[in-house]
């Protein structure tokens, strides 16, 4: 999971390393790297959720 911020806007991404899943997630000017970093691992945990990985192991790493 990562997140950055740069002069047009917020962006952030997951990548799940053993399906090679990911998404990226692209915001406007005026969202904090903080609230784009909460968006993806909300992302990662709902993808988590809908494809059955409940009750196993999970590490989200962040880079802030």
């Amino acid at each position: 999971m990562y997140g950055s911020n740069m002069n047009r806007g917020t962006g952030a991404g997951v990548y799940r390393w053993n399906s090679r899943w990911d998404h990226s997630f692209r915001f406007g000017p005026h969202t904090t790297l903080f609230q784009a970093e909460i968006y993806a691992i909300k992302a990662c945990i709902k993808e988590y959720i809908q494809n059955g990985y409940t009750g196993m192991n999970t590490y989200i790493l962040s880079n802030s």
